[in-house]
């Protein structure tokens, strides 16, 4: 298969050009880099592992719809900032050594259905906790949580924060935010 590198980088050099932090046009953006990263690249390269996280941390953005996951500490403008990186190196190693030489083929429609089934269920799964939560805690309880994730402490004292915050709410909503958990069948399966 010959490619010319030409465009191979003109196409890279446009996926960088309409980065954005909005997270639906970020996912389009890795959708993109990903279908060639695939296509030229090892299954377990760097820059496939790199993807994979991007696919993952937006994903992970979308469902709970903030800008950043103060959890783990990245953004939409650094995961933004890390793919404009990514893609930099890759056009930097293919002026430097052409195209890697892979003698192997995937079928990507098995690896697409794979991915879509894992995303759907960890997204039901998610889904169905954060209801639970939704159902148990108030609006100014909700609040306050997100206030300690959102703050810069190491994530052992967010947890213990947590924990402190969770029980002052009261036995009650504790009972009822893990009987929620346990007595659903789609988590309940999954012990």
């Amino acid at each position: 298969m010959k490619v010319d590198l030409n465009k191979l980088k003109n196409h890279l050099i446009s996926i960088k050009d309409s980065l954005e932090t909005d997270k639906i046009i970020l996912d389009k953006n890795i959708s993109a880099l990903s279908s060639i990263v695939e296509r030229f690249y090892s299954e377990n390269s760097p820059y496939q592992e790199r993807v994979k996280y991007f696919t993952s941390a937006i994903s992970q953005l979308k469902i709970f719809k903030w800008d950043n996951n103060p959890v783990y500490g990245f953004s939409t403008e650094s995961i933004k900032n890390e793919i404009s990186d990514l893609i930099d190196n890759i056009i930097q190693e293919i002026d430097s050594l052409g195209l890697p030489d892979n003698d192997f083929k995937i079928d990507k429609s098995i690896n697409i259905t794979n991915n879509l089934s894992q995303n759907q269920n960890q997204s039901l799964e998610l889904n169905i906790v954060l209801d639970i939560l939704r159902d148990e805690l108030n609006g100014k309880q909700i609040k306050e949580l997100k206030e300690i994730l959102g703050g810069k402490e190491e994530l052992a004292i967010k947890k213990e924060k947590m924990i402190d915050k969770l029980k002052s709410f009261g036995e009650n909503v504790l009972a009822g935010i893990t009987a929620g958990l346990i007595t659903n069948p789609n988590i309940f399966t999954q012990l």
